[in-house]
């Protein structure tokens, strides 16, 4: 009797995938029909700053809702609108209404996975079941990143001189602390790992880090499969504030690491399949968590 709308954000992937989610998440737990609005979302901002990705989702995903456009749009102009709703079962009254569940909102910073966390694998499943068959074997075809490391520039702003960096938000993570994690990681694992680079920036920007031995920026390719391969890595280094970042995290199994200034609600949950470390981490390496360091020192050489 009633349908669930994910009416896609006018944003980045990682923002248009939480109200994805969410809506997702909803209407499997009520066995109830979902349909989605375009991905596509043509946006003159990535132009102007001329960033590598234009943040235009063509194509990646299949048409997967049962309800013909007609339904869709019936709903849409009959239905009772209901925004919103939490993410869980509802009552079998409820559920005999002729409602539309309309998800468009994305979470709030402090805990995005609030709603989707116990229902990794089934948002892990879905979103690669949805995902169309050339970028599932573009990604099954790429090499494994070891050290995997996103740096969010794009829209985000550089820290000003003077600023505390955990008081702003929408500033590009500093590369020094890329560059002394690289380091400290080495050192622990005591070989030069292989690591590599996913930004939005270019190589002058990001020649701080790449100026480093073994380490490469990843060549240009669909946001969708760079937000794979960052997840399928060894070790996964994250930029503060950065969501397309945190989906990769969602979606690992592998150790993460997230700025210590910004660390809010858990990404993954803390039983199930995910046995690997997920925190911030500050100083010499000696002094890291026991986990984190078992999982660093495990990675094969």
């Amino acid at each position: 009797m009633s349908y669930t709308f994910a009416k896609l954000p006018r944003a980045g992937l990682g923002n248009m995938l939480f109200v994805w989610a969410r809506a997702e998440v909803f209407a499997y737990l009520n066995q109830i029909p979902v349909f989605t609005s375009s991905w596509t979302q043509p946006r003159l901002g990535p132009t102007l700053r001329r960033e590598k990705g234009k943040r235009i989702y063509w194509r990646y995903f299949r048409k997967t809702s049962s309800l013909h456009r007609w339904h869709q749009w019936w709903s849409l102009a009959s239905f009772t609108h209901v925004f919103e709703p939490t993410v869980e079962v509802l009552s079998p009254e409820e559920n005999d209404k002729k409602n539309l569940y309309i998800f468009s909102r994305i979470p709030h910073w402090s805990d995005y996975f609030s709603d989707i966390r116990a229902h990794r694998d089934y948002v892990r499943n879905r979103l690669w079941e949805i995902l169309v068959s050339p970028y599932q074997r573009m990604i099954n075809d790429s090499p494994i990143p070891l050290i995997a490391i996103h740096v969010r520039r794009g829209d985000f702003r550089e820290l000003q001189p003077g600023e505390n960096f955990a008081k702003v938000g929408l500033v590009r993570t500093p590369l020094a602390y890329f560059s002394e994690l690289i380091d400290s990681i080495r050192e622990l694992h005591g070989t030069s790992l292989p690591a590599t680079i996913f930004s939005d920036g270019s190589a002058q920007e990001l020649q701080e880090l790449l100026q480093k031995p073994n380490v490469a920026l990843a060549s240009s390719g669909p946001d969708i499969v760079d937000l794979f391969l960052l997840s399928k890595s060894k070790l996964l280094i994250t930029s503060a504030g950065s969501t397309f970042s945190f989906w990769a995290a969602f979606l690992s199994d592998a150790p993460v690491l997230l700025h210590p200034d910004h660390i809010h609600g858990a990404i993954r949950p803390k039983s199930g399949s995910t046995v690997s470390f997920e925190g911030g981490v500050r100083g010499p390496s000696e002094l890291w968590p026991v986990q984190l360091k078992e999982n660093i020192q495990s990675i094969l050489k």
